[in-house]
């Protein structure tokens, strides 16, 4: 655990501990090394398969026993198409035991996700027999040689046998039962149609995810099958707010909502729909404003719940009709959340940034329908009094010192609610919709950035000298989703 030296978690070992821990390691170094032997010489006969899933139970992070595997499962897939339920079957258990080992292994879940998509995508078992039909001629040679002819053999035949036997001997029972051969008596009973139950899947994702629900492999994974699943986004939406409920610092629990949200609207077609370069209603919007406030008071230093608002927020602009090209990504969310900018006197269109025009007048601005106007402004000025509040608490609770878990980043109190507060001015003076006071308290809110976030100087420069532009127009890039990913997962 942190602040525990590693010195002292080995002296608390026993020496009867230590000894027993040497010989596993001198047993899987044995069974590892027939292991990649059999990777290096396309050998798929005899216990080839039985060692190669062993192996990958014991080390899911391996990927020359994964790459050795795949060609194989997949020719049993196009040769044996009977075979196919039973393979499935053996290889789901194989990875759902490799991820009880490692939950995050990039290669146990891309494995599970190829071996479900040979049963539902086309395309998927197409590219698998064009896989197959290219194989090289001594692999397709070793996988037709009969059992008969022998196997190459190993550069040491006695330390390869004794390998296997010890090998059995250290893998538990439910790893020998899915390591089977395919077609082979020990398979397990084919399950009935179809192939693969994707709510099953779903399920064990949420397992997965109660465990460790900053899991963004499981998350990743969840994603793509809800594409496949048909899952309802009403029900993506609450198993997302179950877990924002748990942990509000849950980035992809925020960004998924973020996507469930948007589908859910589009299907819906309420009143208050989205305006033209949103994703959200302002129905909905006003809602999750009061969801993601109580998960900003609550961790008010937490820049997970600020980006999901940030996107909030540019669902507002949209409504507004604040000028400015919207694109499907809001990357741009974490970069102005994080106050990235090239340089003091960067240009906009340096590092992926989109140039910047000139505010229009409120002269210039397309005419809404007047109540989605107003209410747009309400809720800006609803979230402009939350922040001012919250604000104000931070500064007289911290008293102008940088939070302690923070070390010594050099942040101040109140940098997200004065970053949130300068965003929603601006969206006010680009509608046209703000008075001298706010023009003031822009400038307030930037002078607070430059004194608690000092080392994001530039942007702040930047963002001021561009004026109503700089921020507003960055949300308009933001309106359609939040990005991937993200530093809390």
């Amino acid at each position: 655990m942190h602040g525990r030296k590693r010195a002292s978690l080995r002296e608390q070992l026993s020496a009867e501990a230590r000894e027993e821990k040497a010989k596993k390691l001198a047993i899987y170094k044995k069974a590892i090394r027939v292991a990649l032997h059999h990777c290096a010489t396309n050998n798929r006969e005899g216990t080839a398969w039985e060692v190669n899933s062993k192996m990958i139970a014991m080390n899911p992070d391996d990927y020359e026993l994964w790459n050795h595997r795949r060609p194989w499962y997949l020719h049993i897939w196009n040769s044996s198409p009977q075979s196919r339920a039973r393979l499935l079957a053996g290889e789901l258990g194989l990875t759902q035991m490799a991820l009880k080992r490692q939950p995050k292994s990039y290669l146990a879940w891309l494995h599970r996700r190829r071996i479900i998509a040979l049963a539902f995508d086309t395309d998927a078992e197409a590219a698998a027999a064009a896989a197959v039909a290219s194989e090289d001629a001594g692999t397709a040679a070793a996988a037709a040689e009969p059992a008969a002819g022998g196997t190459a053999a190993s550069p040491d035949a006695d330390a390869d046998a004794d390998a296997d036997a010890d090998a059995d001997a250290e893998v538990d029972a439910e790893a020998a039962a899915s390591a089977a051969v395919p077609g082979a008596a020990a398979l397990p009973a084919a399950p009935a149609a179809p192939l693969c139950d994707l709510s099953a899947e779903l399920a064990l994702c949420a397992t997965f995810l109660e465990l460790d629900q900053r899991n963004f492999h499981c998350h990743n994974y969840r994603r793509w099958l809800l594409a496949r699943s048909g899952t309802p986004p009403a029900d993506d939406a609450a198993f997302c707010e179950a877990l924002i409920a748990r942990s509000p610092s849950n980035y992809s629990a925020w960004h998924q909502r973020s996507q469930a949200l948007s589908r859910l609207a589009a299907e819906t077609r309420e009143p208050g729909t989205p305006a033209a370069g949103a994703a959200l209603g302002l129905t909905m919007v006003a809602s999750e404003l009061e969801l993601v406030r109580g998960a900003i008071f609550t961790e008010p230093d937490d820049s997970s719940p600020w980006f999901y608002h940030r996107w909030l927020l540019a669902q507002l602009a949209a409504s507004l009709g604040v000028s400015g090209a919207p694109v499907p990504s809001m990357l741009v969310a974490t970069a102005a959340g994080r106050g990235h900018c090239p340089a003091d006197d960067c240009d906009p269109g340096l590092a992926g940034w989109q140039s910047v025009r000139a505010a229009p007048s409120p002269e210039a601005l397309p005419e809404a329908a007047g109540t989605e106007t107003d209410e747009a402004v309400r809720l800006l000025r609803a979230e402009l009094a939350a922040c001012r509040e919250l604000r104000a608490l931070e500064e007289e609770a911290g008293a102008g010192a940088a939070p302690a878990h923070l070390g010594t980043v050099g942040l101040g109190p109140g940098k997200w609610p004065s970053l949130a507060e300068a965003t929603v001015l601006q969206l006010l003076r680009e509608a046209g919709r703000a008075d001298d006071a706010d023009l003031k308290a822009e400038e307030a809110a930037f002078d607070r950035l430059l004194a608690v976030d000092p080392r994001h100087a530039a942007f702040y420069r930047y963002a001021r000298r561009k004026g109503s532009s700089a921020l507003a127009r960055g949300l308009m890039r933001e309106a359609r989703a939040m990005p991937a990913g993200g530093a809390a997962t």
